[in-house]
């Protein structure tokens, strides 16, 4: 009923609120119901499954920094193992992009007028 749904919404939260979120995941297991834990995001990250099919990897760039990558959901059954085509780094497509501009060598990346 949609009338009701505020009176559901805060009987809900109410009875969620007298139990953590571990009290609750033992209690819907026991109850081998359908659920899931909502996680913060840290926690969804060090996720096992989200591990296992490499959702969220780290990559090192050629200075040393380590950043984490969102992985693509979709993984294909033709596609190597290993094969991964993550995001570019900042700035790494810059000459590219510029010379795609028309700008000339000497100006690409800052260098002064021509």
């Amino acid at each position: 009923d949609p009338a009701a749904s505020d009176h559901i919404r805060s009987t809900l939260d109410a009875t969620m609120a007298q139990r953590s979120r571990a009290e609750w995941i033992d209690i819907l297991a026991d109850a081998g119901t359908q659920y899931a834990p909502v996680w913060e995001v840290a926690e969804a990250l060090e996720d096992p499954h989200v591990q296992a099919r490499g959702m969220a990897p780290w990559i090192t760039d050629e200075a040393g920094h380590r950043y984490r990558q969102i992985g693509a959901p979709v993984k294909l059954s033709r596609t190597p193992a290993g094969v991964r085509h993550l995001a570019r780094l900042p700035g790494e497509d810059m000459e590219f992009v510029q010379r795609e501009y028309g700008l000339e060598e000497g100006r690409i990346n800052g260098g002064g007028p021509k």
